[in-house]
């Protein structure tokens, strides 16, 4: 009985030695060269920028909104793929720490894990120098970016260490590194009142990374495991995504009333408008989310293999709306809740 235990016991953990096997050895070394080519870009810039404005210490945290309408170009597209990363990386982070996934599941989400955490460090780097190179008004100067991507930074290495680990704390580390470099520029220490606005950020960045970090777990999940395994990670993944997005709801409401204070500007000020969007795209991502709860989970539980393909399409469609919903959301954070819709502003 315990040979068999112990041969159980050694058939499980064959993934996660693989994986540790990669990191071992040459393949620790290689992946520490790696991260460390990939940090160097923006290493270089962050000494650079900071010099040639002073300083970063002396640059200020916040920045200034931008009084007009920010165009959606080369700058609104780099913020949003770093901002896209920077979520996929704390997302899986905490997928993995919250949800218990088929061991060669939690193989691959690691190893997603370090790619998403090099990605999110080059394309901060990108963010910095497109910000550096730009020639209209930015939402925050380079050297201001200084610490937010200082602290990311220390979270995508934290989630690089703990793609080779077998424990949560690095995981647990990353995540809140990550979500926490989102409070330090933009209209959280920027507006008042700063101690309300910076923790709704944070939640807020955690619950929204959450929900994106689970779509490539989920999706993957749905097309190599049975339909009922696959059902009792999405039943698990369903009841904390209520919570998430309960508090979603509840961070973004009382932001939009701290900035805007009275409803009529939500249709007056271009801020208001791009929220309206946000809510918008947000309402379509719940009704697809609600027909995975309401309709398609049962019949996965009942091994209906129909469903989880229909579920695999969904999570395709959801995918493809977070990413819009990034793109208004750095349009938002770029936005002075005051400025005035396009054609008024002329």
């Amino acid at each position: 009985m315990f040979n068999d235990a112990a041969s159980t016991m050694q058939l499980s953990m064959r993934p996660t030695i693989r994986l540790l096997d990669t990191f071992s050895g040459r393949g620790r070394l290689s992946l520490v060269a790696t991260t460390a080519m990939a940090a160097l870009p923006l290493i270089f810039l962050l000494v650079t920028t900071g010099n040639a404005m002073d300083g970063l210490a002396g640059a200020g945290t916040g920045g200034e909104m931008l009084a007009t309408p920010p165009p959606v170009d080369r700058l609104a597209l780099g913020r949003a793929a770093y901002l896209a990363f920077l979520l996929v990386s704390a997302g899986t982070a905490w997928f993995i720490v919250l949800i218990p996934v088929p061991s060669p599941l939690e193989v691959a989400l690691r190893r997603l894990l370090a790619s998403a955490s090099l990605v999110g460090i080059i394309t901060g780097s990108l963010y910095l120098w497109l910000t550096a190179g730009y020639d209209g008004p930015v939402l925050v100067s380079p050297a201001a970016l200084g610490p937010t991507l200082g602290v990311a930074a220390v979270g995508f290495a934290c989630l690089l260490t703990a793609a080779s680990r077998a424990g949560r704390s690095w995981l647990l580390g990353g995540a809140v590194l990550l979500a926490g470099s989102r409070v330090l520029t933009g209209h959280p220490v920027s507006r008042e009142p700063s101690i309300l606005l910076m923790p709704l950020m944070f939640l807020h960045a955690s619950c929204a990374a959450y929900w994106i970090g689970s779509l490539w777990p989920l999706y993957r999940l749905l097309g190599r495991e049975s339909p009922q395994v696959a059902a009792t990670v999405v039943e698990r993944f369903s009841t904390i995504a209520l919570a998430a997005v309960a508090t979603l709801v509840v961070a973004g409401v009382t932001t939009t009333f701290v900035h805007l204070r009275t409803p009529s500007a939500l249709m007056a000020t271009w801020y208001g408008q791009l929220l309206l969007m946000k809510a918008t795209w947000f309402t379509v991502l719940m009704s697809i989310a609600a027909y995975h709860k309401l309709r398609l989970t049962p019949r996965l539980a009942a091994g209906d293999g129909a469903a989880a393909r229909r579920m695999r399409w969904g999570i395709g469609a959801e995918a493809a709306v977070m990413f819009l919903v990034i793109l208004i959301s750095t349009l938002v954070a770029a936005t002075a809740p005051e400025a005035l819709p396009p054609a008024s502003g002329r």
